[in-house]
């Protein structure tokens, strides 16, 4: 498994292959910089805001900003302080909040993909589990099944079908759009943590040969 601060960085003599055991210390630092950030910068998104395990309503708009902040309380209560003691005690200044790498698909194209900060993937694992659920209960739709909806279309012997590909569409949708639609369906708090707080922040190490010079870049279209 791929991480944004592989063990081998910091080896000093050679060791068996890393995995997340060996490297989640240093995601942990990593992520304890960036909320860092957040807090001296003021800024009212933060990704401890999903830190607790609770049940979010869409529409449910008062439940659900109540809910965030109470998580956000807890986090910076319990969770944060055992952050920054890791942080503190790797000693690093500068642990990989992602990076980006590429792979030869063959034919000699190059795929380029981002790794995220392993902390913030497993924030967002129960809004990606939300989705996926909401798309199982759509009959027209085939991301589980996907002769499903071919089948329920030629039961319906329809005089005419229009069909339009939003396969790159969806791939390219903005951040401004993902926070509306969020905003819509489960209010603004809990919109700004999960589209600016963890999918905007999600800042990458990029280097050569894709930029001339090393530093950190953001996505504010697509969502690696």
């Amino acid at each position: 498994m791929e991480l944004p601060n592989d063990g081998r960085r910091f080896w000093k003599v050679p060791k068996p292959e890393p995995n997340v055991f060996s490297s989640l210390k240093y995601e942990l630092a990593a992520f304890a910089l960036s909320a860092r950030l957040i807090v001296n910068r003021r800024i009212e998104w933060h990704p401890g805001m999903m830190w607790s395990k609770s049940t979010l309503d869409p529409l449910y708009y008062s439940y659900n900003t109540r809910s965030v902040w109470l998580d956000l309380c807890s986090f910076q209560e319990r969770i944060e302080p055992i952050l920054y003691g890791i942080y503190n005690h790797i000693g690093l200044s500068n642990p990989r909040p992602g990076r980006l790498t590429c792979t030869l698909t063959g034919a000699g194209k190059r795929r380029l993909f981002a790794i995220g900060n392993f902390v913030r993937q497993r924030l967002l694992h129960p809004v990606h589990d939300w989705a996926m659920r909401v798309l199982s209960r759509m009959p027209m739709d085939g991301t589980f099944n996907q002769k499903g909806p071919i089948d329920r279309l030629s039961r319906m012997s329809p005089s005419d079908i229009l069909y339009y590909d939003l396969s790159s569409a969806t791939d390219r949708f903005p951040v401004v759009v993902l926070e509306a639609v969020f905003t819509r369906l489960f209010g603004r708090a809990m919109s700004s943590c999960v589209v600016s707080g963890s999918l905007w922040w999600n800042v990458f190490w990029t280097h050569r040969p894709l930029l001339k010079k090393a530093r950190y870049i953001s996505f504010a279209a697509g969502q690696p």
